[in-house]
């Protein structure tokens, strides 16, 4: 046998605790396939044999890919829309202190009324981008917490 007894008992604490990695508990189930196991690990290797014949039930994949799906769209559609509502958002900043009559008569405001105008635009245009930001910011977190919900609910299948 190439594996010590007492690594196998390690690497079956890991694993009663769930921190064993796939290659161990790949070492584990050659080492419980070996038809020398000790009498001590008799109870594991049943617990091997029986896991390694358990199988999910059909529906289960369709569940999970399904519900990985939707959440994907989900967030697919957040983020184009926060990316989209962020775009009109600058363009209108900009295009309402262009477009305005004010703006089109050169001449007929004082340096004073032109820097107010223009701090006021460019407040406007902050706050819309600050906005965007705002709304790509909370897009991502909401992906990552989604992603990080579906690995945990595959990791608990």
């Amino acid at each position: 046998m190439n594996t010590d007894v007492n690594t196998v008992k390690k690497l079956l604490a890991k694993y009663y605790a769930g921190e064993s990695t796939i290659d161990e508990e790949r070492v584990l189930r050659r080492f419980f396939e070996a038809a020398d196991v000790p009498a001590e690990l008799e109870a594991d290797r049943r617990v091997f044999d029986v896991s390694a014949q358990a199988e999910a039930p059909s529906w289960l994949k369709e569940a999970v890919v399904r519900r990985i799906d939707r959440k994907m769209r989900r967030r697919a559609f957040a983020k184009r829309f926060s990316a989209v509502a962020a775009a009109i958002a600058v363009m209108l900043a900009i295009a309402i202190p262009a477009l305005s009559p004010r703006w089109q008569q050169p001449g007929t405001m004082s340096s004073e009324e032109v820097r107010q105008q223009t701090e006021m635009a460019l407040n406007i245009l902050v706050g819309t981008v600050d906005k965007g930001c705002k709304a790509i910011g909370e897009s991502s977190r909401v992906t990552v917490e989604a992603t990080s919900e579906t690995i945990e609910s595959i990791k608990n299948i």
